[in-house]
């Protein structure tokens, strides 16, 4: 893997956890006020 493509992957990684993690957070903070 050359760096380019290596920064690519991480990059696309980085938003898919912050986006499971923004849901997940989300579900928790909703299920506590439910």
């Amino acid at each position: 893997m050359n760096i380019c493509s290596t920064l690519r992957w991480t990059s696309h990684n980085n938003w898919y956890f912050r986006f499971a993690f923004f849901s997940k957070s989300w579900i928790h903070f909703y299920n506590i006020w439910i």
